[in-house]
């Protein structure tokens, strides 16, 4: 009786030991950055942002794929988009000195859409001056020209405007901002790829837009 009990303790201690050993081990990891509750480790994402990392992105419906910036905030709108036909996901980059942020969208409009029933109409409401309602003084728009995007020929436009910090503010300050719209047809619908930017770090942030534009493979 006293062998065998004493093989029982034997085991028990044994299991014991083995259990600290692993837990030790398991919160070595993640203070290291291994095992994270979110999915990615605070390590990875510092990497991300030293790197300018991409990684692909695929829009609900599975309307278009394209590589977009990890260390950009992402917002995709997926209920509110599917009852608009407007599906689409919105990048926000890095603020300037006066707190504008660097700003990247794409957008896919579906025929149904109740605004934007084309290209032909988006361009008409947005590329011409005279209809663009309620602009500022001083703000401006470029011609529309022809781009390659996806190996199809798309619509191009730059815009000039101003964005007001803070808002609705009789002290607002104006912050010169640049736009540049790309319109590619589809099948059905149209994409709108669109870049936004105060205009001291427009040229910085572009070539963001620019390989994001690089990677886009539209769907429909």
């Amino acid at each position: 009786m006293n062998d065998i009990s004493g093989k029982k303790i034997f085991i028990i201690c044994a299991l014991i030991s083995a259990f600290v050993i692993v837990d030790h081990v398991c919160a070595k990891e993640s203070q290291a950055g291994f095992l994270n509750t979110d999915g990615q480790s605070q390590a990875h994402q510092t990497e991300a942002k030293a790197a300018g990392l991409f990684e692909e992105f695929v829009c609900d419906m599975n309307f278009f794929k394209a590589n977009v910036p990890t260390d950009w905030a992402r917002h995709e709108e997926i209920t509110q988009g599917r009852i608009a036909k407007a599906y689409g996901v919105d990048l926000r980059g890095p603020q300037n000195k006066d707190g504008a942020f660097s700003r990247i969208s794409i957008t896919y409009y579906g025929p149904d859409h109740r605004r934007f029933r084309s290209a032909e109409k988006f361009l008409e409401l947005n590329a011409t001056m005279t209809v663009v309602m309620l602009h500022v003084e001083g703000e401006t728009i470029g011609p529309v020209s022809e781009v390659s995007v996806a190996g199809m020929t798309a619509s191009q436009f730059d815009r000039r405007v101003f964005l007001f910090i803070p808002p609705y503010s009789v002290k607002s300050k104006k912050i010169p901002m640049f736009e540049r719209l790309i319109v590619l047809k589809g099948k059905e619908g149209f994409y709108v790829l669109e870049y936004s930017s105060p205009e001291d770090v427009a040229n910085k942030h572009i070539k963001v837009f620019e390989q994001v534009v690089a990677s886009f493979k539209p769907n429909v």
